[in-house]
């Protein structure tokens, strides 16, 4: 399936990737629902009224946690060059006085401070500047004494503008993870390692953070991590020009276009109307969007589309010509944007009667015979299909690692011990058993498989992943649960990953066959979620499913 000598060649960099995400990810998973317990005792709490959309109090400790996840990855496998010492040293700056305003509350003038601060760290220590402008046709350089407040000005300003995009429920964090994925394989490719394993770890933490921001948030990020997310967003950035002389000097247009260019616009519109330009309000982008009759969740995936544009442009044009990059960006302005502020100036409406909360799909009607004999047929499969998936899994590894096997051991004893209890296991848990396992197994897949897995068994393998996805498909169809599993703007951010691999210009990468691995880990978690939904909390006996599986991981791990 993929070549020994690509295999050796980038096993241990791509180990090293996929560890930095999943510890990243793992450990900001956890840390999440603990700093929501928490945010009562640090005043984190963001409470509704004014402008704001949610009607509960929401813990805003969010940044704080992607924050303590991003931390332990990078210093375990990353390690540290001047411009990574220097930038946490600007983002801890930054990060107090973010804290102090999501306590206490702090006037734009000492976020100003702050940010300022933080940024001259970047800037003077680390040497990092923007040294150019375009002028159509032509790229001047500019001086020394100019670059500095130029520099300065673009990170506040992106800074300031991930901020203010913060408005509904992942929207930040969705833009953000975009932004990172398209900054981690620049890195890659520019062979930036450690700009590629902090991009790596960021990606993992926002993408655990946007499981509990996704709408109806539990917890936002506040602006602590708006602000931080922004900043360091920038400045590695900045930081792969410096080191670049090949990537575009407008790059960094396409990645932070969106986000500042609204900021800029609301910012103008206050000025018409005679009020300071700081004054928060109801006239962003997404407001508009609402205004224009998307629903919440509708909104925020409407941005997300739009920012997929500006980042696939980015990574596509990023040896390209300025003024080639400018007009991407002007296209982008002119046919995306321009017709949704005209839309909203002449108060045009979208008519949908679509419910914004799942609707109750039985409408009053039983399930007739044959429809009921499918969903019941479809979850029949899952209940059988997903455990012997992870059964055949566990045999493919032609080695299983101590710390997979000592998982597996942990795992084993606790399941035990819920089922001898009688205890309902935790849907969560089943997630993190599923979540965890085939990753694990798959990377390890990558360093070798055993000489009987061939490619007719991967083939029936695979075939076992298409009956199981085609049954999770009609099961999901069919189903008249009003609660479970349904399709949200972080699905179309793991099917902008999943393109994204798809599309990996290195072939070294292609010889590993990401895309294969990355479809059947889609398929399979999506159908875990939907048997989850489906079983409605009662999930105690497909965790018993699954202990023969962990049970071979469990055991090969001893040999």
């Amino acid at each position: 399936m993929w070549t020994k000598s690509a295999q050796r060649h980038y096993s241990n960099t791509f180990m090293n990737y996929f560890f930095v995400l999943l510890l990243s990810t793992l450990t900001t998973l956890g840390l999440t629902p603990l700093m929501i317990r928490l945010a009562a005792r640090l005043k984190l709490i963001d409470r509704p009224g004014g402008r704001k959309i949610h009607s509960a109090p929401v813990p805003r400790v969010g940044g704080l946690a992607m924050v303590l996840g991003v931390i332990p990855a990078l210093f375990l496998y990353g390690g540290l060059d001047q411009l990574t010492a220097f930038l946490l040293a600007g983002a801890a700056v930054l990060v107090a006085f973010a804290l102090a305003d999501d306590t206490v509350g702090l006037g734009y003038k000492t976020k100003f401070l702050g940010q300022g601060l933080a940024a001259l760290i970047v800037i003077l220590l680390a040497k990092l500047c923007a040294f150019s402008l375009l002028f159509p046709p032509n790229t001047i350089n500019l001086p020394v004494w100019l670059s500095l407040p130029f520099t300065l000005l673009v990170i506040l300003s992106v800074t300031n503008a991930i901020n203010l995009a913060d408005g509904l429920d992942g929207m930040a964090g969705g833009i953000m993870l975009q932004v990172f994925l398209c900054i981690s394989l620049i890195a890659y490719g520019s062979g930036n390692t450690y700009i590629t394993l902090l991009a790596v770890a960021i990606v993992g933490a926002l993408f655990a953070f946007l499981r509990f921001n996704t709408h109806p948030a539990v917890i936002f990020m506040g602006d602590t991590g708006s602000q931080l997310l922004g900043f360091l967003g920038i400045v590695l950035t900045l930081g792969l020009l410096q080191n670049n002389s090949y990537l575009s000097p407008l790059l960094p247009l396409l990645l932070f276009g969106l986000p500042v260019l609204d900021t800029a616009v609301v910012m103008v519109e206050r000025i018409r109307r005679g009020l300071s330009p700081f004054r928060a309000d109801n006239n962003h982008l997404h407001h508009k969007l609402i205004r224009l009759g998307l629903s919440h969740s509708g909104a925020v995936l409407a941005v997300y589309i739009i920012q997929a544009f500006f980042v696939i442009s980015a990574f596509s044009l990023r040896f390209s010509p300025p003024l080639t990059v400018l007009v991407f960006f002007m296209a982008g302005v002119l046919f995306i944007l321009l017709p949704i502020y005209v839309c909203h100036e002449c108060h045009f409406r979208i008519r949908s009667n679509v419910s914004t909360i799942m609707p109750n799909k039985s409408n009053g009607r039983p399930l007739s015979n044959s429809t009921f004999f499918l969903l019941r047929l479809g979850q029949k499969t899952l209940e059988y299909g997903l455990p012997a998936i992870l059964l055949i899994s566990a045999f493919l590894p032609a080695r299983i690692s101590p710390l997979l096997a000592t998982s597996s051991w942990l795992l084993l004893g606790g399941a035990l011990l819920a089922v001898y209890l009688g205890d309902h296991w935790p849907p969560g848990l089943i997630r993190i058993t599923a979540f965890l396992f085939m990753p694990l197994i798959f990377i390890y897949c990558h360093a070798g498989m055993r000489s009987w897995a061939d490619n007719t068994i991967f083939a029936w393998y695979s075939t076992l992943y298409i009956l199981t996805g085609f049954a999770a498909a009609l099961v999901h169809k069919l189903t008249r649960r009003e609660q479970g599993f349904h399709f949200t703007p972080t699905d179309f951010l793991i099917f902008f990953l999943f393109l994204t691999v798809l599309n990996w210009s290195d072939p070294a990468i292609k010889d590993l066959d990401l895309d294969v691995w990355l479809t059947l880990l889609i398929v399979f978690f999506f159908s875990i979620e939907v048997l989850i939904g489906e079983l409605r909390d009662k999930c105690t006996p497909l965790l018993t499913a699954l202990l023969p599986g962990i049970t071979v991981v469990a055991v090969r791990g001893l040999f």
